[in-house]
Order: C-alpha cells, then structure tokens, then sequence
C-alpha cells in the first residue's frame, strides 16, 4: 500500500461517514419498526383484547403508566397515540415482510393485513404510494411523526417523495411543509422552477442528526429532554 498522509486521511474519513451512516440507518430503523409494531399490538388490542372494555378511552394512558413503571422507555401517552396512528397510516410496512418483523408480529398478521380497515386509508391512492421499503430506508421515525400531521394522502405522498428526493433534515421538512410548499406547487406554473429553489438550500438529513433526536435519544434510553 502506497499513499501520502492526506490519502490516509481522506480514506479513514470515507470510512467514518459509511459506518456512521450504516450505524444511524440501523438505529432509525429498529426504532420505526419497533413503533409500528406497538402500533400494531395497540391497534389489536382495542379490538379483540379481553378486559378491554375495563379500561375504554383510557387504555392507552393506563398502558402507558404500566410500561413506565416497568422502566419501558420512549412509551408516554403521546407517543403510544402516535404509534398507533403511525401503524394506521401506515399499514403497507408490513409489506417489506423483513428479518425484524417476522421476529415480532404472528405469522398471520401478514396474511391479514390487506383486509384491515387500516388499509383503506391508502384507498385509491395505493398506486401512488411509495414502497414501505423505500420509506424505511429514507425516513427516521421523526419524520413519519411529522407525515402524520398530514390529513391529505396525496399531499402526504408529495412530502414523502420531496423528503426522499431532497434527502431532507426533520427540521427542513417541517419548514417545508409551514411554508406550504405543497399548496404553491399546486398553484405553480412552473412547477421544476420551484422545485429547484425549494431544495436548493435545504437543511439535508445527516447521520449524525440522530445524536439530536429525542426519539433516539429515549429509545437507547439516554436522557434528553421530552418529545
């Protein structure tokens, strides 16, 4: 091996940015399928459980209560609701029929899945959606949270796609989306032209943004402050 200290410099750091970025997209990974997941089970419960109707409209905040008294971080009220929302609206991650999943859920769920009414929250717009697995290998699981403030499936789809096309921050996505960037896309005649200035200075997702997500931060159980 023949190379200058500069050489040497550059291929270490080549090699920090792939194994940070591998790192990053794991992490983002276990903790989007580990929600959906809870979703799932939340969503089943509600339906079919046995003493669910001891606990009615506050079974999530007692479910809540057990998981933190049994130190289950990242598992507030809030974020069990989000989890079960992220499940609904997202039924198709089921269809990447991963290692992760078949680990977690029962085998028929993948059989039944496409008969939930969950799935119809795709409705008509199923041939428009972006494959599951492009969406987990794209998107942290904050992103999804910010998705999921989004009624429109179209519109939601339209941020998907931009998020992934622009490699967007969290933070660049919210601004985005505050900024109506869909609406004026509508409204555009020119719609490359607003393309263009939209992603030309937008703050792009780095693995390294995952030390500043409070979602990673509770889900390894590290201190940070509350989502």
């Amino acid at each position: 091996m023949t190379m200058n200290l500069t050489e040497l410099a550059n291929v270490l750091k080549d090699i920090n940015t792939q194994t940070t970025g591998y790192a990053s997209k794991a992490i983002n990974l276990s903790l989007t399928i580990r929600n959906w997941v809870y979703g799932y089970y939340i969503q089943e419960y509600e339906l079919n459980g046995s003493d669910r109707a001891k606990y009615g409209g506050k079974l999530i905040r007692n479910l809540a209560e057990m998981l933190d008294a049994q130190g289950v971080q990242a598992c507030s009220f809030r974020q069990l609701q989000v989890c079960k929302q992220f499940y609904l609206m997202y039924p198709s991650i089921v269809q990447t029929a991963s290692a992760q999943l078949y680990k977690v859920l029962p085998e028929a769920v993948f059989d039944q899945i496409g008969q939930t009414p969950s799935a119809e929250l795709v409705g008509e717009q199923t041939n428009l959606a972006i494959p599951a697995e492009k969406l987990l290998n794209s998107l942290s699981f904050s992103h999804f949270v910010e998705l999921l403030k989004i009624d429109n499936p179209i519109k939601r789809i339209f941020y998907e796609m931009e998020c992934i096309n622009g490699s967007w921050s969290v933070s660049e996505l919210r601004r985005q989306i505050n900024s109506l960037y869909y609406e004026r896309s509508g409204l555009s005649k020119n719609k490359t032209k607003l393309s263009e200035i939209s992603h030309s200075k937008a703050e792009t997702y780095k693995p390294l943004d995952v030390i500043r997500d409070p979602y990673i931060f509770e889900f390894l159980g590290i201190k940070s402050h509350k989502v």
